[in-house]
């Protein structure tokens, strides 16, 4: 296993294009093996003789997230109750049972020289439409190739203004929370929106790279490998939702 000398965090927000960012920049082969890997179960950290729990964590976040160049990287969001849960569990297994309010006195003994890159998407409306489609057809990724249309119904019986709400706000509140963290703790990340990074992703990959000091003159860039899911029922879905959130009243701004 190789021991990390840097890392990175990718902070992210569900359907803000974490994964199409990640799959790039494992292919450079220099830039960490970036997944979700931080909420390991503790119970399978048992099988590294020798080492104490947290060691174990450690070790086993490191296999799976380390390049031979020693560059570590991971993707996750902050879920507030379950990142709590597990802050808590990892700092007792560290052998401080009343974790105190710094968490990056605790993160620094696991990702070395560590930076921080913040996911976000300008368009809310279509984030939570994106998330709630998925959701209800478990089509997360298209690769090369790949393609998927739903049936007509499907739209009709799975459009929810309820549940659209809820996401939507589910999306604000983590991205409040993580730019809370990020206040709190002196962290200034590399800010990257969605809606650029489609639209130029060499540009937003180099523009990662350099940040993380691992772009070379002449290197050559890996291809997004996903493509977007987004279809005409997105664009009828966005047009009910800008309506229906008009006409309840509700005090959300309407991302073009």
């Amino acid at each position: 296993m190789t021991l990390p000398i840097q890392s990175y965090r990718i902070w992210k927000t569900q359907r803000s294009g974490s994964t199409l960012l990640y799959k790039a920049l494992r292919d450079t082969g220099v830039a960490g093996i970036p997944g979700e890997h931080l909420y390991l179960s503790f119970e399978e950290e048992k099988d590294l003789p020798g080492l104490s729990p947290f060691d174990q964590y450690r070790h086993k976040l490191w296999a799976k997230g380390t390049t031979p160049n020693g560059v570590l990287g991971v993707n996750h969001d902050l879920n507030g109750r379950e990142y709590l849960k597990f802050y808590k569990k990892l700092s007792s297994l560290r052998g401080d049972p009343s974790p105190g309010t710094d968490h990056e006195d605790l993160w620094k003994e696991i990702f070395p020289n560590c930076k921080h890159i913040f996911l976000t998407r300008r368009n809310k409306l279509r984030q939570a439409i994106s998330w709630w489609r998925a959701i209800k057809d478990q089509v997360w990724h298209l690769g090369p190739g790949d393609s998927h249309q739903n049936p007509e119904e499907f739209y009709v019986e799975h459009y929810d203004l309820a549940a659209l709400k809820h996401l939507l706000s589910e999306i604000l509140l983590k991205e409040a929370a993580t730019q809370e963290y990020f206040d709190r703790h002196g962290i200034e990340p590399l800010n990257l929106v969605y809606e650029e990074m489609v639209a130029d992703f060499p540009k937003a990959l180099k523009q990662v790279l350099e940040y993380l000091e691992l772009y070379e003159e002449g290197m050559i860039l890996p291809v997004p490998y996903y493509h977007p899911t987004a279809d005409v029922h997105t664009e009828i879905w966005l047009k009910r939702l800008h309506e229906d959130l008009q006409a309840d009243d509700a005090q959300f701004w309407l991302w073009d």
